[in-house]
């Protein structure tokens, strides 16, 4: 699917979409060498999902919600959600959710993989998530993993003031089976939600053989339960800099007016080592 051609239709399997507002793209069970790429995403509760799939590319997409609730409210939103899929490559997507969502029994996801997938790879997207309310919020939540699974230069920005105790996660992985790996590197977390007693978790991992290296991780103080990488805390900042080597705390902030990453700290200044909003 090629949002950037003229709009067309070519096969049962092949559509050229240039803007998408209602149901999104759910191309049925067991899609094969499917490409998604240059659309626009607009008011849609799944707006792309993809279960079953193989070889499956899903790149250089906008996601764009804004103050309106999107469609079919009872499950919970994700802009990119797949399971039981297989060589998987999520790439330079931007996906911005800005009071898109008001409901405490379900959560917000950015990218959401429930279901066991395998040859996972997640890189350079960015990821802007402030919903009016949720019952929890990932960036990127990627659980249920059968095989190796990659989070490498990826931008995730979670703000705002919530009416709840909801837990509040940047990245966060699981993996069936020590034998599976996970590369998490060079991704930016900044959580500066205030979401009361809850629960705030930057890096989240478990299952699985782990690298985690180059992130930079920083979760506001405003009385929830903070734990930058893993189970550690804020102050166990020598021990996360020992375990996960590159490890870094930099505040950063948003330009909503140019949708531009602006980082403080001449360790984020190179894009070369960190994730970026794209222009």
């Amino acid at each position: 699917m090629d949002g950037a051609g003229a709009l067309e239709f070519t096969a049962p399997d092949t559509y050229t979409l240039p803007i998408i507002q209602s149901s999104g793209v759910n191309p049925g069970d067991g899609p094969t060498n499917l490409s998604i790429h240059d659309c626009i995403f607009k008011s849609d509760r799944s707006a792309i999902s993809i279960f079953g799939g193989i070889s499956v590319d899903i790149f250089e997409n906008t996601f764009e919600y804004f103050d309106e609730t999107p469609f079919g409210v009872s499950t919970g939103y994700y802009a990119i959600r797949l399971g039981r899929s297989d060589d998987v490559l999520i790439s330079q997507n931007s996906i911005y959710l800005d009071g898109a969502w008001d409901d405490d029994d379900d959560g917000v996801a950015g990218i959401d993989n429930p279901q066991p997938t395998s040859n996972l790879t997640v890189i350079n997207n960015s990821i802007y998530i402030n919903p009016i309310d949720a019952a929890r919020i990932d960036g990127i939540n990627l659980t249920n993993g059968s095989n190796d699974f990659v989070v490498d230069h990826n931008t995730v920005v979670i703000e705002g003031l919530s009416p709840d105790d909801e837990g509040v996660v940047g990245i966060n992985i699981s993996m069936n089976g020590m034998s599976n790996t996970i590369s998490i590197r060079n991704n930016i977390v900044s959580i500066t939600r205030d979401n009361l007693d809850g629960l705030k978790q930057g890096l989240s991992f478990n299952g699985g053989t782990s690298t985690v290296e180059g992130n930079n991780v920083f979760l506001s103080d405003d009385g929830s339960i903070e734990r930058l990488v893993g189970s550690f805390q804020a102050d166990n900042l020598e021990t996360i800099q020992t375990m996960y080597p590159g490890t870094t705390f930099e505040e950063m902030t948003f330009d909503f007016t140019s949708s531009v990453a602006v980082l403080s700290g001449a360790s984020l200044s190179n894009k070369n080592l960190r994730g970026q909003f794209l222009a």
